[in-house]
């Protein structure tokens, strides 16, 4: 990414925490990132193509980390989740870490971005594909898309959560209490339980 973009974004991201996306306004971002108008537009439509931007590219990141934990195949994942140690989700908390900039002020609610939902929604289809590459059958029956959309959710609050608390958990703490979150009985997949 180039210099200038990545101060657009810097300073998207400044004001966001100070204000609400929709009290944040372009000539904002323009003096916070020090450029010209002309600038701004030779890199962005508007503010909502800095967030789809910035946004795009951690969901990304994210989904990066799910498809090396797809690769690495069902009886490894088994295996890790039986053993209370998942090394993807260590990389989940890592990711984040690197990141936290961004994550801290696109998480909470109170930021009006729509970030908690497009992070959620991804982790969500990601993990369906996974289910389905693997091959396992699961019963998608009405309790089941609750649970998918719970697991995805909560995903997203632990990381807000461990974001607001100042990272102060390792993330090969936080990676395991999310192999444990993962693996208790409100969460286990109906595929899961034929194992």
């Amino acid at each position: 990414m180039n210099k200038t973009k990545k101060k657009i974004q810097y300073a998207f991201i400044s004001l966001l925490y100070q204000k609400n996306f929709y009290e944040i306004r372009v000539p904002q971002i323009i003096d916070i990132a020090e450029i010209s108008r002309s600038t701004f537009y030779n890199h962005f439509e508007d503010k909502f193509d800095v967030l789809e931007t910035i946004s795009n590219e951690l969901i990304a990141g994210f989904i990066d980390i799910m498809l090396r934990l797809r690769k690495r195949g069902e009886r490894v994942f088994f295996e890790e989740i039986t053993n209370h140690y998942c090394e993807p989700y260590i990389d989940y908390f890592i990711y984040l870490n690197k990141h936290k900039f961004y994550f801290t002020a696109l998480l909470p609610g109170t930021s009006a971005t729509n970030f908690q939902e497009l992070l959620a929604n991804k982790i969500n289809e990601t993990r369906q594909g996974t289910i389905s590459a693997w091959g396992v059958e699961t019963n998608y029956d009405d309790l089941e898309v609750y649970r998918r959309k719970i697991l995805a959710n909560a995903y997203v609050t632990i990381f807000e959560e461990w974001l607001k608390r100042g990272c102060r958990q390792s993330p090969e703490v936080m990676g395991i209490m999310l192999t444990d979150f993962w693996s208790s009985p409100l969460m286990v997949p109906q595929f899961m339980v034929t194992k």
